[in-house]
């Protein structure tokens, strides 16, 4: 037999049941990833506790002496603060984010992306607080979890309408987009008929409908990390990620409201399993609570899990990535729903400021100033203790000699101790080291910034921060420490937030099934989705930069500078600086100054619109009388340039037609001459032809008249 025609039967493995996949999903929720089972030994919530400076934390790692100071040192969250802001002003722009073209024909839609994106972001997704609670959470607990999904949940509104006639009314009636929720009848009084004289009415209707304005929305919120769990085996691209998973916490009723059999829901068991970072942020401000959940019943709290995990359920030896909604705890889980999900449509993106490679799990900046913390604790400590026995020093007494003890034991200000004998009061004097104290503050102040890149000096950025083709930047390069942060930037910006937009363009173009309009830029505009490519490429834009507002400022000032002589030199319609781009300085320049909407100070114009003012312009400018005397002359001058140019061009003209003339006489000439010429030959020809015929005639006769002489001769000869 050809081996081509040799076939492999393989073994089909059975399908996965329910019973089997909760059991992976245990497995699965069991070793991942996640502060439940921190492969680290809780530092994630250690961080948490540095950042807080919670006390009992850090009088377990810094364990203090009763009766003395018990202050914490706050290193992690000034650290982090100090940073947080420059890097928010870097993100914090009109336009975070731009599409480009991925082929030919996507330009248009790369712009419309780009517009309708930065519009959803700035005003529907609330993106800056997003934005800023991931930062937070990276530079606070390694990585931020930002989630994103399409909410199916058709949108409405309510509208009244009055007075509709009952064509309109009959319109809105069987319009499918509408229903009716309320009708009501009238007549109004149309005055009275001229002819008949009776009063005229009509009957109009009065409506109130509720319309669908969309099919679902575009959603994205942060996910607390401690409740987030990701396979161990992730390096950095939650896409590839063996399981993935997000927890929160749902009532029975919230369930039996989304349609789960109420049979079901009853059966699941309840309770939440309370890590300290949970407890922590749900009792944040309320105190001691407990770790009980509640409500009882139906407003009974049930946990649940949202997983994202790769299993074979039809048995065919592929993986397929399964969405599993799971509620319930550890081996009474129920499996409410599932479904098989694209890969490529991950509803999680994770934002690091300090990426490891080859690990998921990043480096923050409690990881660097943790052990900076515990030292500084014990400084502050010490400090304020020495500072004490200095004001407040022990004395030796001689007891016998003091009239009232109690005078030394609760002394007041200004109390006179009263004594028997002089000197029985002696003060045991303590060295003061309050100043070697601060000096080594100073010293793990300097410490932090060279691990971490963050002090008061290069806590900012500017607007080059991911921008190494600048001259600024590279008169930065030689810090080291402000190249620490711009890291930092540069990389949550060319990694999560690139992955974040390419993701939320993706949602918009396969579930957005009708066109929106929004208002920008003081125009109504209309976005449709639909045609758009869904892999255009992404370009994370930043925005003015972090430095200090007066260093942004001067910075701006000589670019507006450098402007300004281009436009003395070139004019204002020059192809340097065109007005768009010169106002567009301006506009940085009010948001250097912190000032809110530019546009009231610099209205933003494009080089058409000023063409278009400029000739205007200039058509209502009044008139000049040395610019009209110029324009006079020139006007005389071009006339008389016009005479001398149309006499020059009438002499040629003339001067074409004569020489037009005598070519066609010169060639009438020609032709009259051929044709007396030809008549000539024709002549002569003919004469000729006469004479030869005459010649020929007299010759003919010559001979018949010897012919006839002979005849003669002969007749005469017989005669005889």
């Amino acid at each position: 037999m050809a081996a081509n025609a040799l076939t492999v039967t393989q073994a089909v493995e059975p399908e996965m049941d329910d019973d089997e996949l909760l059991a992976l999903i245990d497995e699965e929720i069991a070793v991942s990833v996640s502060f439940d089972n921190d492969p680290e030994e809780d530092r994630r919530q250690v961080a948490l506790d540095y950042y807080d400076a919670r006390r009992s934390q850090m009088n377990k790692d810094v364990p203090h002496v009763d009766g003395w100071s018990q202050i914490n040192a706050r290193t992690v969250s000034e650290t982090v603060d100090l940073a947080l802001p420059g890097i928010m002003r870097v993100f914090d722009a009109e336009d975070v984010v731009g599409f480009l073209p991925r082929r030919p024909g996507d330009e248009d839609n790369a712009k419309q992306a780009s517009s309708y994106l930065n519009y959803l972001w700035q005003n529907d997704l609330n993106g800056y607080l997003v934005l800023y609670t991931a930062v937070h959470d990276a530079l606070v607990v390694r990585n931020g979890i930002i989630k994103h999904y399409w909410d199916f949940t058709p949108e409405y509104c309510v509208e009244e309408m009055y007075g509709l006639d009952q064509g309109e009314f009959l319109q809105i009636a069987t319009d499918p987009d509408l229903n009716l929720l309320g009708v009501g009848q009238r007549d109004i009084n149309l005055g009275v008929d001229m002819t008949t004289g009776e009063q005229m009415t009509i009957q109009v209707y009065d409506v109130r409908v509720r319309r669908q304005e969309s099919g679902g929305r575009l959603c994205v919120e942060n996910v607390p990390p401690e409740d987030f769990g990701v396979s161990p085996e992730a390096r950095g691209n939650l896409k590839k990620a063996r399981c993935v998973w997000h927890r929160y916490v749902k009532t029975r009723s919230d369930l039996v409201k989304e349609g789960f059999d109420r049979d079901m829901v009853k059966e699941i068991p309840g309770g939440v399993s309370w890590s300290e970072a949970r407890e922590q942020r749900r009792n944040d401000g309320l105190g001691a609570v407990s770790q009980m959940s509640y409500g009882k019943g139906a407003l009974e709290e049930i946990e649940i899990y949202e997983v994202y995990v790769l299993a074979d359920i039809n048995g065919d030896g592929i993986a397929e990535r399964l969405k599993c909604t799971v509620a319930g705890g550890v081996g009474g889980r129920k499996l409410l729903e599932k479904e098989e999900w694209p890969d490529d449509d991950m509803p999680f993106t994770d934002i690091s400021a300090l990426p490891v490679p080859h690990r998921w799990m990043g480096r923050s900046l409690a990881d660097s100033t943790m052990d900076l913390q515990r030292i500084a604790t014990v400084f502050f400590r010490q400090f304020i203790d020495n500072l004490m026995q200095v004001n407040r020093p022990l004395r030796e007494v001689v007891e016998s000699k003091i009239v009232l003890p109690s005078e030394l034991l609760k002394p007041k200000p200004g109390q006179n101790v009263r004594v028997r004998e002089p000197n029985v009061i002696r003060n045991l004097e303590v060295p003061f080291i309050g100043d070697k104290a601060l000096a080594g503050l100073q010293y793990l102040e300097k410490v932090t910034t060279k691990r971490t890149g963050i002090g008061e000096v290069t806590a900012a950025l500017d607007e080059t921060a991911i921008d190494p083709q600048t001259a600024t930047a590279e008169q930065i390069q030689h810090d080291a420490n402000y190249a620490r942060t711009e890291l930092m930037v540069r990389t949550m910006a060319k990694i999560g937030l690139k992955e974040l937009f390419s993701s939320l363009l993706r949602l918009i173009v396969r579930h957005q099934d009708r066109p929106r309009v929004i208002r920008l830029n003081d125009e109504w505009k209309s976005f449709d989705p639909r045609p758009w490519n869904a892999l255009m490429d992404v370009q994370v834009k930043i925005g003015l930069g972090t430095g200090s507002r007066e260093r942004d400022l001067a910075m701006l000032g000589r670019v507006a500078l450098q402007q300004d002589q281009v436009v003395q030199a070139l004019g204002a319609d020059n192809p340097v600086v065109p007005p768009s781009k010169w106002v567009s300085t301006r506009h940085k320049m009010v948001q250097a100054a912190g000032l809110d909407d530019p546009d009231a100070y610099f209205t933003m114009i494009t080089d058409d619109d000023f063409r278009a003012w400029q000739m205007q312009k200039d058509q209502n400018k009044p008139p000049d009388p040395a610019q009209q005397k110029v324009e006079a002359d020139m006007a005389k001058n071009q006339a008389s340039l016009a005479i001398q140019s149309q006499k020059a061009l009438a002499d040629v003209q003339r001067d074409q037609q004569r020489a037009l003339v005598d070519q066609d006489l010169a060639q009438q000439k020609l032709i009259a001459d051929q044709a007396m010429a030809q008549q000539q030959l024709e002549a002569e020809m003919a004469l000729k032809t006469q004479e030869m015929q005459a010649e020929a005639q007299l010759k003919g006769m010559q001979i018949l008249a010897q012919q006839q002489q002979q005849a003669a001769t002969a007749i005469k000869d017989q005669d005889v």
